[in-house]
């Protein structure tokens, strides 16, 4: 089960087991809308109005015992459903190089790390703005809109 909370600065989607409410996994995004502006939607070759967003995905968890399992897909289309590329002025995914398949997961969406210091991670200067990774965003709603 899926539940997605908003307020006005992140979006949050909590996964849980249907049937026992047992925690699966959380995502975050902080979000900064821009309010009405004039888009070009190429799907549709249409001209639009609608609010743009810069998207961060700050945080991103599953429980050992349920990964690789598609619960992490299901939170991310959940909350990406609601956007078009159109709508999204930047991406960016927030690592701490844990998980090393994530940083061949963040390679699918030609994720460009908005520090040199983030492929290191060894030296003092090592902070959180090295961590940031700006994915492109056509690839990744892409990838959203093939999850089943």
């Amino acid at each position: 089960m899926l539940k997605v909370t908003y307020n006005d600065k992140q979006i949050t989607c909590i996964a849980t087991s249907g049937h026992t409410n047992t925690y699966i996994g959380k995502l975050l995004v902080d979000y900064t809308k821009y309010e009405s502006k004039k888009l070009y939607d190429e799907e549709n070759r249409i001209w639009t109005y609608g609010n743009t967003f810069d998207l961060t995905i700050s945080s991103w968890y599953v429980e050992d015992s349920y990964k690789h399992q598609g619960y992490g897909k299901k939170m991310l289309r959940e909350i990406f459903k609601a956007f078009k590329p159109y709508n999204i002025n930047s991406l960016k995914y927030i690592w701490n190089g844990t998980n090393k398949y994530v940083g061949e997961w963040l390679k699918k969406f030609n994720a460009r790390c908005c520090c040199p210091l983030a492929v290191l991670k060894m030296s003092e200067e090592d902070n959180w703005e090295s961590h940031i990774y700006e994915l492109n965003v056509n690839r990744f709603m892409d990838y959203i809109n093939n999850i089943e």
